[in-house]
This record gives C-alpha cells, structure tokens and sequence, in this order.
C-alpha cells in the first residue's frame, strides 16, 4: 500500500474515531439527564406514599397495617413483572431476579387494606 492510500485511511479513521467520541459524549449527556427523572419520579412517589398514609390515618388504619398492605402489594406487583419476563425468557428473569425468601409475597391475593364490612 501507498503512502497516500495510507494517509487517506488513517484520516478517515481518525474522522470516524471523532465521530465515535462525540456518540458517546452525547449518550454519556443522555444518561446524566435521567438522573433528574428518576430523582423526580421518586419524590413522586414518595409524596404519593405520604398522602397514602395520611388518608389512611384519618380512616383509622393503622401505620402498621398499612406498612404490611404497601409491602405485601408492592412484593405481589414485583413478583408478577418477574413471571412475564421469565415467560419471555427465563434466564434473564433468574439473572435479575435477586430476591431473598424473605422478599417473596406471602399471600396469594393482594391484602385488603380495610377490614371487610360485615
């Protein structure tokens, strides 16, 4: 190979390396933006929870009551979202499924979060 063919190799690689630098600046600015979403969704959340707690105080459920019915439903939802993922594929739902025993559902239904009128 020529000197010039090597010269104009070597620019174009040196173009598409660019190009590749400035992909990943702009995925690496992509990544850090969700931070702030994730930041807000969990307030979010948290501010759901909180007003969750407040009502469910003025009906007369007790924290603990409600800390076990949050728990338990959020554990049943969690377990659900596995059993898709391991219908669609199994190994990935046991790479990411790292639960202990403890964090398993322990009812079969949701539990009410008021006792049944009776």
């Amino acid at each position: 190979m020529n000197p010039e063919d090597l010269r104009t190799r070597l620019l174009s690689l040196e173009q598409e390396v660019g190009h590749l630098k400035k992909w990943n600046e702009m995925q690496t600015g992509l990544v850090s933006q969700c931070i702030p979403i994730d930041a807000r969704n969990k307030a979010h959340l948290m501010a759901l929870e909180s007003v969750v707690h407040d009502l469910a105080l003025h009906a007369g459920v007790s924290s603990k009551r409600l800390a076990f019915v949050l728990q338990e439903r959020a554990r049943q939802r969690l377990d659900f979202l596995y059993r898709m993922c391991e219908d669609s594929d199994p190994t990935l739902a046991a790479r990411n499924d790292d639960r202990n025993q403890d964090e398993l559902p322990t009812l079969e239904e949701s539990p009410p979060l008021f006792e049944p009128e009776k």
